[in-house]
Order: C-alpha cells, then sequence, then structure tokens
C-alpha cells in the first residue's frame, strides 16, 4: 500500500513537472517570438545615442554623402510611413539598398558609398518597425517586399533616373525582401541577395535562437502567428519564378551563424536552370562581404550592376 502511495506520488509529481515544463516552453517561446516580431530596432530616432559607430550624420560625413543627400518620405499600401535617403544618379541607373533585421539604413551607407562613386543612385530606406520608418510588425519580406513597389516608383520619378534601369541590393532580411520584390516586380532588372534566408523555418531559427527543441519550433510557429506570414508560402524560396530570366547575385557565407548556412545553397539548389551568377565564401560570417573583401565587393556588385541595367555601355 505505502508503495502504491509513492509511485503515485511520483506520477503526479511527473506529469506536474512536465506540464510545468511545457507551460514554461509556451510562455518563454511566445514572448521571445514578440520581441523577435514587434519592433526589433529600439532605436527609432536617435541613432547618436550609445553605439556612436551607427549615427547617420556621421556615417553621412565619413562617406562623404552628406551634401548628397535627399530625405525621402513615403507612404506604403496599408498607410505605414517610411523613411530614407536617396543619392542622386550619375549614369541614369539606381539601387535599392536594404538592411537586415534589426538594422537600419545607416547600416547601408557604406554600400551606398561604393555604388555612388561608380556613378549609380541609390536609395536607402528604413524597412518597416525598423529605424525612423513607422509599423509596429516585422513581416520577413512579405510586406517589406510590397513596401519596395514605393520605393522603386518613386525612383522611376526622378528626371535623372532611367526607369529601365533600377537594380536591387539587400542583405539579410534586406536580401529576402529583395528577393521577394524581385519576384512581384518584373520590372526590376538585376537583384543582389546577401547572406539570405531561403525561408524562416525550424533549422534557421534554431541557428538563430541556439536554444535546444522545442523552442526553435515554438518561435517559428508564434513568430508566424504574430506576423500573419506564412513562412512557408511567403518564403523567398518559395517565390523564385522570376528568376529564369531577372539576372540574380546570390552572395554565400560559408560560415554564417545567424542565417542557417545551407540556407543559400538551398536556393541556389531550387535556380538550377536560372539567370544565376554566385559568390561563394566559405569562411565569411553573415553579411561581411562588404567588409572583409571591400574593393572585390565593389567590383564585382558594380559589373553585376553595369552588365544588366547598363548593357550598352560594355
Amino acid at each position: 500500500m505505502k508503495n502504491q502511495t509513492v509511485i503515485k506520488i511520483i506520477k503526479r509529481a511527473t506529469i506536474a513537472i512536465i506540464v510545468l515544463a511545457l507551460i514554461y516552453a509556451f510562455v518563454v517561446s511566445w514572448y521571445g517570438a514578440r520581441l523577435l516580431v514587434i519592433k526589433p530596432q529600439a532605436q527609432r530616432m536617435d541613432f547618436c545615442q550609445g553605439n556612436k559607430q551607427y549615427c547617420f550624420p556621421d556615417l553621412l560625413k565619413k562617406y562623404k554623402l552628406t551634401d548628397l543627400e535627399t530625405k525621402v518620405e513615403l507612404k506604403s499600401f496599408d498607410g505605414t510611413v517610411l523613411k530614407g535617403s536617396y543619392f542622386p544618379s550619375k549614369n541614369g541607373a539606381a539601387i535599392i539598398a536594404s538592411h537586415g533585421y534589426g538594422g537600419f539604413r545607416g547600416r547601408m551607407v557604406h554600400i551606398a558609398a561604393m555604388l555612388v562613386e561608380q556613378g549609380f543612385g541609390v536609395i536607402i530606406m528604413d524597412l518597416r518597425a525598423h529605424g525612423e520608418s513607422g509599423g509596429e510588425v516585422v513581416t520577413f519580406g512579405r510586406d517589406e517586399s510590397k513596401d519596395m513597389q514605393y520605393v522603386f516608383d518613386y525612383l522611376q520619378s526622378r528626371d535623372e533616373v532611367n526607369p529601365n534601369k533600377i537594380g536591387l541590393y539587400g542583405w539579410s532580411l534586406g536580401a529576402a525582401t529583395v528577393l521577394l520584390h524581385g519576384n512581384l516586380n518584373h520590372e526590376v532588372k538585376a537583384v543582389v541577395a546577401d547572406s539570405a534566408f531561403d525561408a524562416i523555418n525550424y533549422d534557421n531559427m534554431q541557428e538563430f535562437t541556439d536554444t535546444n527543441w522545442p523552442l526553435p519550433y515554438l518561435l517559428t510557429l508564434f513568430s508566424s502567428i504574430i506576423s500573419g506570414v506564412d513562412f512557408d508560402q511567403e518564403a523567398p524560396i518559395a517565390n523564385l519564378e522570376a528568376y529564369k530570366t531577372t539576372p540574380l547575385f546570390l552572395l554565400i557565407p560559408g560560415s554564417d551563424t545567424i542565417v542557417d548556412a545551407d540556407s543559400g545553397e538551398r536556393l541556389v539548389q531550387a535556380m538550377d536552370e536560372y539567370n544565376l551568377t554566385i559568390w561563394r565564401e566559405p569562411t565569411f560570417e553573415h553579411v561581411r562581404f562588404s567588409r572583409n573583401e571591400p574593393l572585390q565587393f565593389s567590383q564585382r556588385v558594380g559589373d553585376f550592376f553595369r552588365e544588366n541595367l547598363m548593357p550598352e555601355s560594355r
């Protein structure tokens, strides 16, 4: 009788521990998903507090772009206000350069400087829910790619920009955004995707959060619910049809620890017969091409855009 009582107590305690562990996993995952999805960029207005290396006016001054900047404010499809900076074109071609998750347009200033030096016009915008732009929720490329249409239209309205010579560059979340927009907008002439994720999935989330199962699965599930994004149907890898004709340049870092290191290769496998250029660097980490090899980056990305936006100049 005493043994049976002990066994019952152990069973109840075990069940209680399991239930508490599940509740804990759900609560932590829900809270973590909210942190991932809702306003991930805390410094929304004043980027000169704290980390001075991301002070936007200082960055413009450092790269001699201050006098070239035109401030841009656009309203997107759902009323979200998007803010950014435009640097005029000298050769008739222009590029939209898009930053990554948790960043802001200041992270693209050195990219803009490289392209401006080669004569391209460049526009860098804060993604929704980032930087000075409005919006509450990150949608991992879905709504961001729709926002980009308004940026594209702005470039087409510029007198010095040939509307048939517009390309896209993005890294990380920005890479997913340009991939999705390039698939939506068939007027885009060339796309560069640097350190792109193929999808927000279990593997990618596990790499990003460095946690054990079931937290990556729950984070993925709850991030999908909170953002309203179908991570399968609305993933970059599921929306590549346009790249059968639109030139695409994939920059794949082999030592990526932010996005699953095989993410870029899965994109390549999905586009075996597509119009694809690839730059692989096995030892590079996430979005390090422009920092680790700035001269090669400037030349290869510049050449890609010249070849596809300005073929007459070859």
